[in-house]
């Protein structure tokens, strides 16, 4: 269905993979991320499973929480039950404070297979409180909402770091908008509803990164997918493109 070059999902197989990794330091930066400051990527919530991180997500909307398909649906393509997943909002610590709402249903935009269309809305259980700790983000709804090649951006999430941890502290990594030929060089299946985020060698995204929200001039534009090759490889990584779900995801609202 792909290319030639291997394609890495960024969820956590496993969700007990986090829970052994409390020992991290902190000078094992996630693929030469920075400690995320108090009141910085506020909208950004930790999707678990069986009470593990497994995916970043956003919060748009006072119940619902944006993250990639592939993180909450199984081995068989199958939706997860919404009894196993929950969201930690509000803190920075993936492992304590802030808090903890489960989730009442999970939709997976329909035509999701694999890495195609890997977009889906988290409904809670009950409304997130905004706060100095907690907002909400709007979604980008049009493409004259989207940064231009060469932009920077700084995405923020829990994934594993360099050393094989996870961090228990979000850390936010530096990225660049790639260009069209930048991206389908890595992916040449790119199409209007993904775009790529260039950065530097052996930095960016990895496994528990999927979800992750991507933020410009105070809305959302784009969710963290998957990268190609290994981690913090040469390619640019790819996202999904909010503004060609926005209706979709509005229906969720």
């Amino acid at each position: 269905m792909c290319s030639k070059v291997n394609f890495a999902l960024l969820a956590l197989a496993f969700a007990g993979i986090v829970a052994n990794c409390q020992a991290a330091t902190l000078d094992q930066r996630i693929l030469g991320g920075e400690d995320v400051a108090s009141g910085q990527f506020t909208f950004v919530a930790s999707v678990r499973l069986d009470s593990a991180h497994v995916c970043g997500g956003s919060i748009i909307g006072a119940r619902q929480i944006l993250t990639a398909a592939h993180c909450v649906v199984d081995d068989n393509n199958q939706v997860v039950a919404a009894d196993r997943v929950s969201a930690r909002i509000g803190s920075l610590n993936q492992f304590a404070s802030g808090k903890i709402i489960y989730a009442e249903s999970i939709a997976v935009q329909p035509n999701y297979t694999y890495i195609s269309n890997d977009v889906a809305v988290i409904q809670l259980s009950s409304a997130v409180e905004e706060s100095s700790k907690i907002s909400i983000i709007p979604i980008a709804t049009s493409a004259d909402q989207a940064p231009a090649v060469g932009t920077a951006i700084s995405v923020a999430g829990w994934g594993e770091q360099s050393s094989g941890a996870a961090p228990y502290k979000l850390q936010s990594v530096a990225f660049s908008v790639a260009s069209e030929e930048e991206c389908t060089k890595g992916f040449p299946e790119h199409d209007e509803s993904t775009f790529c985020l260039a950065h530097n060698l052996k930095e960016g995204s990895c496994l528990g990164d999927a979800g992750n929200g991507v933020a410009y001039n105070n809305r959302l534009v784009g969710v963290a997918s998957f990268v190609v090759g290994a981690c913090g490889s040469r390619y640019a990584e790819v996202f999904v493109n909010v503004t060609h779900f926005a209706e979709w995801i509005q229906t969720q609202l």
